[in-house]
């Protein structure tokens, strides 16, 4: 892809529409709606490009990773949340697969900017299909956010692209790559994958500074990995 082709490619973010003043429910309905339109009209080529400087670092992760992806965005949970994501899910064809689990990594991220161990966070997601991986959005909801919830949203904590490793042992040339590129590994990780034993999968963030926000690039070990 031409440069310029890449330049195009609005990466995903919920950011401006989490912050208006819309009711929350249309708030949410819009937020799920713009993650399916990048599923439906991005691909991981195409992030790359944007992201990437060097054609054999956007190789080597593009030769590493299945051709799925998926996006994640952090929300307000109120007690009718859920039922909405449901809903909003199936109208706009991510009407599969649906599963509500707590996180382990991002709640320890938040732990951390709050000053404690961790916030138990409620994850939800939903797949474009059954028959085989499909690209999936996640929706990520602290349990209580402890009035740091604006400021998270602000500056974009939990939102991400993410993409799945076709086999664990392609992750530290996969790293390099990432780290080559300029991304950072959060702090908070200790430069390594962090594991959530409920869902049996493992993944790591790559950080970087790009058009005014960071992006994050989560590197999953299988579709089911936060």
């Amino acid at each position: 892809m031409l440069k310029n082709q890449a330049d195009r490619l609005q990466l995903f973010s919920a950011r401006q529409m989490l912050l208006s003043e819309a009711d929350p429910f249309d708030t949410l309905r819009d937020c799920v709606s713009q993650a399916k339109r990048f599923l439906d009209a991005a691909s991981i080529a195409e992030v790359l490009d944007v992201l990437f400087e060097q054609e054999p670092n956007r190789s080597r992760v593009l030769d590493s990773v299945q051709g799925i992806f998926h996006v994640g965005f952090l929300i307000e949970k109120r007690p009718q949340t859920i039922d909405w994501l449901k809903k909003f899910a199936c109208d706009v064809g991510l009407a599969s697969g649906h599963v509500v689990f707590e996180s382990t990594i991002i709640s320890r991220e938040l732990g951390e900017l709050s000053g404690q161990q961790e916030v138990p966070t409620t994850i939800f997601k939903a797949f474009e299909h059954e028959a085989g991986p499909a690209n999936y959005i996640e929706v990520l909801m602290p349990n209580d956010a402890g009035g740091f919830l604006t400021d998270w949203i602000e500056q974009e904590v939990g939102t991400h692209i993410g993409f799945t490793l076709t086999d664990p042992s392609l992750f530290l040339d996969v790293q390099d790559a990432f780290l080559a590129e300029g991304f950072e590994i959060p702090a908070f990780m200790d430069g390594r994958p962090m594991t959530n034993a409920a869902v049996g999968a493992s993944a790591i963030y790559f950080d970087k500074s790009h058009g005014g926000r960071t992006v994050r690039i989560e590197l999953c070990n299988c579709a089911a990995c936060v």
